[in-house]
């Protein structure tokens, strides 16, 4: 990163125009990219400290630290001797010097140094390296500080960057190592340290005086002592040495090492004959093999290896001042601690609405790095270069092993998935096709109405079995503007056209319209005169031409046979983000339109798409999430359950909030406040019944005003996964018809569902109730019934029980809808009103979810029924003998992802019924022989269970 600061005065001598080393110093072989202009000065003993200067004109100056602009000074001040030694010839920096054997300048081989272990506790620190890719040798007349090579644990002469920093290190008060070392320098070097206080000093003779001084520390006694090395915190080598009491050159090795360790940032450290490598190993080798697959253009000249001079920094760890405990909790000390200078931060880009934010890169040239070409934006890189690959080897996995995206394909990257931009740098447009497939085959309760469709149909319930396929085609276009996956979407713009064909296979009549013969059954023209009837012969006259003979069957026609089809704008919104709320994208934003919202996390209140406004948003780092929410509700189309865009007079409002790690990590709490404030009306269905009110009890118009009040949780606590809802409705409905009057509301529900994690096994336990009505003529209605319910729940789609919805025989409405869990008395539960006088529900259920395969997931339920209270249901049928038992619902459900993704789903189900006692009181077949025939085989018998069979497929593109 650059800075715009003044730029330095040019050097006479540079790198290539014969640049001369200072006496004590040589060339080093880790260098500086390439740039006129550098003269560089280091030490000749391995273990020193660097540091670099630029002096070119078309440059802007580097940030440099304190040592680094120290050792500029100093370079720039110091005249340069005769007889410099060729750039060519340089040492290998903090490492003991190489043998003939290892200077092999012609093939330009370092030693491969092998990476250690490095601690997990360990803090990074930066350290910035020169390399000049040249082989190594000795400046003459150099300083020996050891001239007997009776030691590898020497000092060499500090440079004038360390000595600024260890005079400063020298006049604190307090300081055990500091006191005495300062002790045992000479009297002239320790007054010239004093003085300079940290700002360093020129005399080279100073370098030396320090050097014997802490190499005679080195050469002598432990140099250890628990009073000196007090809040010292040492290296696991260093204590390790210490406690072997050691002697010769481990001594020396121990004083070298707490020296290092008390003087960290001070003095250099040694990269010698430790017996250990090198705390930190080069990022990259000094022979990095060609990437394989690169075929550009050729290297430019300069550029070529080996290269005289490049740098790079290294990442340095260094043991926290707390072994064992995190980084977070060790003590600031040396240049960590606070206050700091000079450091640097990246600063919040704040939010634009319209526009991308303009980058430094993008303001001033100047700032981009050298030898690299700017691309017209991030998106682009790599198209068209080597392509990216996130592995060493293999193909699978490769997100970006192809240089070209693609238009269509699903998997590699594609203009219209929302992987590249469809113009500008920030404009996205994600298209989706759908098919969703769903038959069914089942079996429930059906009368065999006023005309039964084949003959000896005498009992009230006939022929069961009904069979219904739905196919949905999707499509999805969705255009949004925004800058990265981690922040909001400026705004977004969706629709979300759906088309359906549908056909359902009946075996008696009345099931596809009040009407025995079916939808459009006939012309409603009014019936002829009969004021000429004056006696039985003259009604052949009056019926002459309006009669015509049926088949002796009418299976497999209009009669029980229909197929329709339907086109609804399922989805259609606009999204706009009003603000950031924080540096982690903590944000508010507003949708509006026909939108998905489900108010809890299973769907049991309200599930559904229509037309709406939200305000959402989330705060605390996404730990608090909120909803506002009203919904102006669309009538629905009576064959399909899509949107139309007839208004219902119905509207329902929410506002929920949730919490994530409520209480325990993992768990997320979720509170809910909900109103549906249903107006009076009289609506029929697209089969012609009438659908609002209820055809049963006293059939009048009202109103319900239903409010609800929410707790929820999800998540798991430990090992144990749970899922829990209770919801309190009260309110008021103007005029119930059951009750014949109006009634006040007040009724729960709860559901819990716990379960436990065993390999790939999923044991899942079930409770849920709705509460029930047990008096019906109290003027008050304790009946729990939801808004528009689509509950995934013990069992969910495959079980019968919870799929299919039964009709309440001789009464117009429905027991149970489909897709539901209440049994709330309702002519439709997505046309109907709720009805708060019904009978209520005790689940009790047990379920596994077994991951057979990574593709093939199986599941296993099986739940009790019972219902609550039965005073409803006996005063809607006039029967005084219901019982509570419903029976038992079983179900067995498969889910296939051949491709291991959602691209394709295929699932299939089958569920059964064991009526119970209650069950049969209700749907149980006339007693009372028929006159005129002779087989009572079947009176008062009930099916020993009922069935329903699905098969759903989903592709996805």
């Amino acid at each position: 990163m650059s800075r715009h600061n003044p730029k330095p005065a040019r050097t006479s001598a540079t790198a290539g125009d014969g640049c001369e080393p200072i006496p004590g110093s040589t060339w080093l072989r880790w260098g500086l990219v390439t740039a006129t202009g550098l003269c560089l000065q280091l030490p000749a003993h391995p273990g020193e400290g660097i540091g670099f200067f630029h002096g070119s004109e078309d440059r802007d100056a580097l940030v440099l630290s304190p040592r680094e602009r120290a050792l500029r000074r100093d370079l720039a001040r110091t005249p340069l001797p005769p007889g410099a030694v060729k750039p060519h010839q340089s040492v290998h920096t903090n490492a003991p010097p190489i043998s003939p054997a290892e200077r092999n300048i012609e093939g330009g081989a370092l030693p491969i140094v092998p990476r250690r272990l490095i601690p997990s506790d360990a803090v990074w620190t930066r350290r910035r390296l020169i390399h000049t890719n040249e082989p190594a040798a000795a400046a003459p007349g150099t300083f020996n500080p050891d001239p007997g090579g009776r030691s590898s644990h020497a000092f060499g002469p500090l440079a004038p960057a360390f000595l600024a920093e260890l005079s400063a290190r020298l006049g604190r008060k307090g300081d055990a190592p500091a006191r005495d070392l300062l002790a045992a320098l000479p009297e002239a070097t320790r007054a010239e340290l004093l003085a300079a206080g940290g700002a360093g000093t020129r005399s080279s003779e100073t370098g030396a005086d320090v050097a014997r001084a802490l190499n005679a520390v080195v050469s002598g006694p432990s140099w250890y002592d628990p009073a000196r090395f007090e809040g010292v915190t040492l290296r696991e080598e260093t204590r390790g040495l210490k406690d072997t009491a050691p002697v010769g050159d481990d001594l020396a090795r121990l004083n070298r090492l707490l020296l290092e360790d008390a003087f960290a940032h001070e003095l250099p450290r040694h990269r010698g004959r430790f017996g250990t490598r090198p705390a930190y190993d080069p990022l990259f080798s000094a022979e990095p093999s060609p990437y394989p697959e690169y075929a550009g253009d050729p290297v430019p000249e300069g550029l070529a290896q080996p290269r005289r001079w490049w740098q790079r920094d290294t990442l340095v760890p260094r043991p926290s001042a707390v072994p064992g405990t995190p980084h977070e909790s060790a003590p600031l000390s040396g240049t960590n601690a606070l206050p700091r200078w000079n450091v640097r931060r990246n600063d919040k880009i704040e939010f634009q609405s319209e526009g991308t934010p303009e980058y430094p890169l993008s303001k001033d040239p100047r700032a981009i790095p050298p030898n690299t070409q700017p691309v017209p934006d991030r998106y682009k890189v790599g198209f068209g270069f080597t392509p990216w690959h996130r592995y060493d080897a293999g193909l699978s996995e490769q997100p970006f092993e192809r240089p070209t995206p693609r238009l269509w394909h699903p998997y590699y990257q594609s203009v219209l998935k929302g992987d590249l931009p469809v113009w500008g740098q920030d404009k996205f447009l994600a298209l989706a096709a759908t098919s969703d497939t769903v038959a069914e085959f089942r079996s429930i309760p059906t009368p065999s109405g006023v005309s039964a469709a084949r003959p000896d149909s005498a009992e009230f319930f006939g022929r069961n079995d009904q069979a219904a396929i739905q196919q949905y085609f999707g499509f999805s276009a969705e255009l949004f503007s925004g800058e990265t996956v981690f922040k909001p979407p400026h705004w977004t713009l969706k629709v979300v056209p759906v088309f359906n064909v549908n056909y359902t296979l009946t075996r008696e009549n009345n099931q596809l319209a009040p009407d025995p013969r079916g939808i459009g059954g006939g012309p409603n023209t009014p019936p002829p005169g009969n004021g000429f009837v004056a006696n039985p012969s003259d009604i052949g006259t009056l019926l002459d031409g309006q009669l015509q003979r049926l088949p002796d069957s009418l299976s497999h026609t209009r009669y029980t046979d229909r197929t329709r089809t339907h086109w609804a704008l399922q989805e259609y919104f606009v999204e706009y983000h009003l603000a950031d709320l924080s540096d982690n994208y903590d944000f508010m934003a507003v949708k509006a339109g026909n939108q998905a919202f489900n108010n809890d996390f299973r769907g049991f209140l309200f599930n559904d798409v229509n037309l709406g406004g939200r305000f959402f948003g989330n705060w605390d780092d996404n730990k608090w999430q909120y909803n506002l929410a009203g919904f102006d509700m669309r009538e629905k189309d009576t064959f399909s359950g899509l949107n139309t865009f007839d208004q219902r007079n119905q509207r329902v409002f929410v506002a929920n909030v949730y919490r994530q790690d409520f209480l325990t990590q993992g768990y997320t709490a979720q509170w809910s406040l909900a109103a549906n404030l249903d107006d009076a009306g009289i609506h029929y269905d697209r089969t012609g019944a009438i659908v609002r009110p209820q055809p049963f009890g006293t059939v009048r118009p009202h109103d319900v005003r239903a409010y609800y009040a929410g707790w929820a949780g999800d998540g798991h606590v430990g090992r144990w996964n749970i899922t829990h809802q209770f919801y309190q409705a009260f309110g008021q409905d103007t005029f119930n018809q059951l009750a014949g009057r109006a009634v006040d509301i007040n009724a729960q529900m709860a559901a819990v569902e716990l379960s436990f994690d065993l390999d790939w096994v999923r044991t899942r336990g079930s409770f849920f109730y709705a509460s029930g009505d047990g008096n019906v003529d109290d003027g008050k209605a304790r009946g729990f019934d939801t808004i528009l319910d689509n509950p995934n729940f013990t069992g969910g789609p495959f079980s019968y029980y919870v799929r299919q919805g039964f009709g309440f025989g001789g009464t117009g409405v429905g027991f149970k809808q489909p897709n539901s869990l209440v049994p709330n008395l309702r002519t439709s539960k997505t046309q109907g009103q709720a009805n708060f006088v019904n009978p209520g529900l005790f689940l009790y259920g047990l379920g596994f979810d077994i991951d057979t395969t990574p593709k093939l997931r199986t599941f296993l339920n099986a739940n009790y029924l019972r219902f609550a209270e039965t005073d409803p249901m006996r005063t809607a049928v006039l029967q005084d003998n219901i019982r509570h038992e419903i029976g038992w619902d079983f179900s067995l459900g498969w889910q296939y992802r051949p491709l291991l993704t959602d691209n394709i789903v295929l699932s299939f189900g089958f569920g059964v019924l064991v009526p119970g006692e209650g069950y049969r009181d209700i749907y149980r077949t006339s007693t009372a022989p028929v006159s005129g025939f002779e087989t009572f085989a079947r009176s008062g018998q009930v099916d020993d269970f009922l069935y329903s069979g699905v098969v759903a497929i989903n592709f996805t593109y």
